[in-house]
């Protein structure tokens, strides 16, 4: 620690990591990029930018009167009171000028000794309350880093103190030195750390960037706001973390267009960076000033997600990260990653290429779209908050939305460190966002008039094989947990007396609600109630699937699938290791045919022009050869990676002509086959589908979580069935002992299965769950033309009616 007569030292500003690539990048792949910032994210216009200068020129002038005044209030000298002086340093994403329109200017005023924080956040305080001008005025002088916010005329701002020992702050005074923070107490250095960090993380990118710096972070803000990873007090990362995380890539590639740094930005983060590793800018650094700078492992709590500030002291601005929200940072991350792959390769194509432009533009955009937290879980936490007063809604709000990452913590961490449990929870996912309340009262659910009332909700992915090893209620569980929550957030933190510290007239209620019970208002930003269904229902059905498919796999290295042949049982392991990789997340384009391709990008003439001499040959080899007719067309019926055929991809993607136009062949096919299977006296196959089972038919039905676990239930059955039909002679035995439990199962399964369809006839079991009544109206042509009837999940049926039968 130096001492007043000690020199100080002073920091050699040096980056850290190596320069991994001086690639400038495609110069197509940056005017793509430029074409979708200036549609999507544009910036303030001119007048609202002198507008908003005005502003913080007027709450400066505001300050510095207000500074003289105290001054006068206690009897200083006039000579001292003319020199006292005064500044307003700004900081963050308004310095930089990467802000959105309408966003926060962040300030921190910086005083004399003559001035206290007791004054700043009582004097000044009350001078701003009695200005017309100012609105939703809160402070919070007793916080980590003391703050007040409020709204000058329309102008958010948030507003930090610091008092430096010197009898005079000189107008546009540095505070970049290290010298500044000689003699200053902690709450005043963390204050100062903020222009002092914005400041030198400008001077840390590299000249040659600086372009690329300001474009990909406003894209980066844009796309953490939209995907809910923007709330540094939540457990996630603020406006500090995303200009150090970028500013790094800029060191690594100073040379990269922005749309190429875009890219190196989700690269390194969402594949390359190994956390805990700390990110940092340049050596960390004492001055001797006694002040605490970061070093690793050296806190007594493990952080997972360190970013550390270059500023001295250096300390980890990603303090709060646990981690359920690192993991659901990796997975966005990750995501991020996978669509500016695909913005890239569009982007690159021939200058003119209206195609490859639009499918650019379109991955630029589905990068930054909202977020599907609100229909990714079938369980959430309803955070409900209520004030009576404007007072109370400052500090109780504060408090609980404070406090809303150790219910997460709580959640995650208490079940296996204090009871000794596995892992209850795959996900306990908090978003950072407030909506209007979910329910009306407080714990009574009464009709008190509250002043102020918002809700945030936490998703929960249960694990359920746990929960039933363990004997563990949800309900019963969940509620444990969140009363322990409610005790710590209305106790004080550290000792103290034992009082509440919940305001009267506040409140705070947690309830669990379902997927089906959310408020129609959290589903606005993904274009309201009816299209998030429908989304949920088509991402829901990809999960389903790539789980299927990873528990194919596990079957199969128990050695359960010993009995297949060779070739199945590869094929069924490599699609059983992409949806173990993830539900949903697997290469959608992967075994793709070129009329699989065809299929995907709904291009029918070329779907036509790839079909038309196949179908041709699949009828004639059905005449000729029965049951070979069923394979003969194998361009239509071949499947990808995911197990799909072109008419399903079409159907996947929306090109519904396409489908219908694939779907058509895959029928003429089968007819083919049935005739030369009739030819030679083949037995004609029978198919079978389980009606109880069947999903809704037209996108305003009812489909709940009670939908999705018979869903998968059907599934399971058919496939079972399938699998005791398709077997035949050429299958070999089972383990022994597995035999018996193998027959049950195929029986049970059959069992189910109350629909029988035959070549001229039609049985319907009329006892269908009252839940699941539905209609099937089917169009039908004379002489006993086959009639098809697609229903989208989990099966395709095939109909042969009589003329003149229409419905079932």
């Amino acid at each position: 620690m130096s001492t007043a007569g000690q020199p100080l030292k002073r920091a050699v500003l040096e980056q850290l990591l190596p320069v991994v690539s001086n690639d400038a990048g495609d110069p197509k792949t940056a005017a793509s990029l430029q074409t979708f910032v200036s549609a999507h994210i544009p910036m303030e216009s001119e007048r609202e930018q002198r507008r908003r200068r005005d502003k913080v020129l007027e709450l400066r002038s505001l300050f510095l009167d207000w500074i003289k005044a105290t001054c006068h209030a206690k009897n200083l000298p006039e000579e001292v009171v003319a020199v006292a002086g005064g500044e307003v340093y700004i900081m963050g994403s308004y310095k930089l000028n990467v802000h959105e329109p309408g966003a926060d200017i962040d300030l921190c005023c910086v005083v004399p000794v003559h001035i206290s924080r007791e004054d700043f956040f009582t004097s000044f305080h009350d001078t701003l309350r009695q200005h017309p001008k100012v609105k939703d005025l809160a402070s919070a002088a007793s916080a980590h880093v003391p703050i007040m916010s409020f709204a000058l005329d329309g102008v958010d701002f948030d507003v930090l103190f610091a008092q430096l020992p010197l009898t005079s702050v000189k107008a546009g005074m540095s505070v970049d030195e290290d010298l500044i923070l000689r003699g200053v107490d902690a709450k005043t250095y963390l204050s100062l750390n903020g222009p002092r960090t914005t400041n030198m993380i400008t001077r840390l990118v590299p000249a040659s960037a600086q372009a690329s710096f300001l474009t990909v972070l406003r894209v980066v803000r844009i796309w953490a706001k939209n995907r809910g990873l923007y709330a540094n007090k939540m457990g996630y990362l603020g406006g500090v973390n995303f200009n150090i995380l970028v500013a790094m890539i800029c060191q690594m590639y100073p040379r990269a267009n922005p749309a190429l740094m875009l890219h190196r930005f989700f690269l390194v983060l969402g594949e390359r960076w190994k956390w805990p590793t700390p990110v940092r800018l340049c050596k960390n650094f004492d001055a001797g000033l006694g002040f605490p700078v970061w070093e690793q492992g050296g806190s007594s709590r493990r952080e997972l997600m360190p970013i550390i500030t270059p500023a001295y002291p250096a300390g980890n601005s990603a303090y709060n990260v646990s981690a359920q929200t690192l993991s659901v940072m990796k997975t966005e991350f990750a995501r991020g990653k996978k669509v500016l792959d695909k913005a890239l390769a569009m982007a690159s194509l021939t200058p003119g290429d209206e195609v490859g432009n639009n499918a650019a533009q379109a991955a630029w955009r589905e990068l930054i779209e909202p977020s599907d937290f609100f229909i990714r879980y079938n369980r959430y936490l309803a955070v409900d908050m209520w004030a009576s007063t404007a007072e109370g809604e400052a500090a109780w709000f504060g408090l609980v939305e404070s406090r809303l990452r150790l219910l997460v913590d709580i959640l995650d961490r208490e079940p296996r460190e204090i009871y000794g449990l596995g892992p209850i929870f795959k996900s306990v996912h908090l978003f950072p966002r407030a909506f209007p309340p979910c329910h009306r009262g407080g714990h009574d659910g009464g009709s008190e008039a509250w002043h102020a009332a918002q809700c945030f909700y936490i998703g929960l992915s249960f694990d359920k094989e746990e929960m039933e090893r363990r004997k563990v209620g949800k309900e019963v569980f969940v509620g444990e947990f969140i009363r322990k929550w409610r005790f710590a957030v209305e106790t004080p933190p550290r000792g103290g007396q034992m009082r509440s510290m919940r305001p009267r007239g506040c409140d705070v209620l947690v309830s669990e609600v379902k997927w089906r019970e959310l408020p129609a208002n959290v589903f606005e930003s993904l274009g309201g109630e009816k299209l998030a269904r429908e989304r949920r229902r088509k991402e829901r059905g990809k999960g389903k699937e790539g789980r299927k498919k990873g528990q194919k796999r596990a079957r199969e290295e128990e050695g359960e699938e010993e009995g297949e042949e060779e070739g199945k049982a590869g094929m069924e392991k490599r699609r059983g290791e992409e949806g173990e990789a993830g539900e949903g997340e697997e290469d959608e384009t992967e075994g793709f045919t070129p009329l699989h391709m065809a299929a995907y990008t709904g291009e029918l003439e070329s779907v036509k022009a790839l079909t038309r001499e196949e179908e041709e040959g699949g009828k004639e080899e059905g005449r000729k050869g029965g049951r070979e007719g069923l394979v003969a067309v194998k361009g239509v019926d071949a499947l990808d990676a995911q197990g799909r055929t072109p008419a399903q991809v079409a159907r996947e993607r929306g090109f519904d002509e396409v489908a219908m136009y694939l779907e058509g062949l895959m029928a003429a096919k089968g007819e083919g086959g049935r005739e030369g299977g009739a030819g030679s006296g083949a037995e004609e196959e029978r198919r079978v589908v389980p009606t109880q089972f069947l999903p809704p038919l037209d996108g305003n039905a009812e489909y709940d979580d009670a939908d999705d676990e018979v869903l998968g239930a059907a599934e399971a059955a058919m496939e079972q069935a399938m699998e005791a039909e398709e077997g035949g002679e050429g299958e070999e035995k089972r383990q022994e002992g597995e035999e018996e439990e193998e027959a049950s199962r195929k029986k049970a399964a059959l069992m189910s299965l109350q629909l029988v369809m035959k070549e001229e006839e039609l049985k319907l079991d009329p006892v269908i769950p009252p839940w699941r009544k539905r209609s099937l109206v089917l169009s039908s042509g004379g002489g006993g033309e086959r009639t098809r009837a697609l229903i989208r999940t989990p099966v395709v049926m095939d109909l042969t009616l009589e003329e003149g039968e229409g419905k079932v």
